[in-house]
């Protein structure tokens, strides 16, 4: 397979970097799975149905975490492991994402002959996300700067780093989607012109992500070491991941 300039980039160490490569080659199998999934959760929150979504990623959650202790905990598949379990989880969701939105709403069903592109749908689609893509593309390139600074502090950092990053991920996920579905509502309600109910579903939603995020968090800053420690970390890396939490 090609090398990958944006590993060099990142000041990969020389040991990790095959299997930083193994990583990346096969997550990417994910990429357009996770598309068709983002399509489809988009349209049910439009249309309402946030409950799905949330459904498919808890699904994906559970495969995944579930994956990626079989393969790397107990098969010893290492990195590649964790990239299978990734994927796997994707497709998982996707495929029910899918199965179930065509099963419960006619218009969501792809037929045969349907017109694939609108010039109008795609001018609006990208009026609304620019704010969200600059966000998540702002992000992003922060989590590859700190990957870059990190990386310099040697392969135990790393391991610890990015397994902790792993669990840190699984854990924000319901944040997320309730954050997603909360937007969703109020920005239905908002479209509507129905302010006072927007407000109200602001402020439930806030306080209900907080407490959420309370839990989480009191669940996983005492038991952090032994979250990374599951994944098979070294005793060197598994203490800097106690400090991560």
């Amino acid at each position: 397979m090609p090398d990958i300039p944006l590993l060099h980039l990142l000041h990969t160490t020389q040991n990790t970097f095959s299997l930083s490569e193994d990583y990346v080659h096969t997550v990417l199998i994910g990429i357009p799975f996770l598309s068709v999934y983002n399509v489809y959760s988009a349209m049910l929150r439009g249309i309402g149905d946030s409950k799905a979504p949330f459904y498919s990623v808890l699904l994906s959650s559970f495969v995944n975490i579930g994956l990626e202790i079989w393969f790397v905990a107990f098969l010893h598949w290492s990195v590649i492991g964790a990239a299978v379990a990734t994927v796997a989880s994707q497709i998982t969701m996707t495929v029910f994402i899918v199965i179930y939105s065509s099963n419960k709403y006619a218009i969501l069903r792809y037929k045969a002959g349907s017109k694939l592109f609108d010039k109008i749908v795609l001018k609006e689609g990208c009026r609304f996300d620019l704010p969200p893509m600059l966000q998540a593309s702002i992000s992003s390139a922060g989590n590859l700067v700190l990957q870059r600074f990190m990386n310099g502090f040697g392969t135990h950092t790393v391991t610890a780093v990015t397994t902790a990053y792993r669990v840190d991920s699984n854990v924000m996920l319901p944040i997320l989607n309730l954050g997603s579905g909360i937007s969703t509502l109020v920005a239905q309600q908002t479209g509507s012109g129905e302010k006072k109910e927007a407000n109200q579903a602001f402020m439930v939603g806030t306080i209900a992500m907080a407490l959420v995020a309370l839990m989480l968090s009191a669940a996983v800053i005492p038991n952090g070491g032994s979250l990374v420690a599951m994944f098979g970390a070294s005793q060197e890396a598994l203490n800097i991941g106690k400090s991560f939490f």
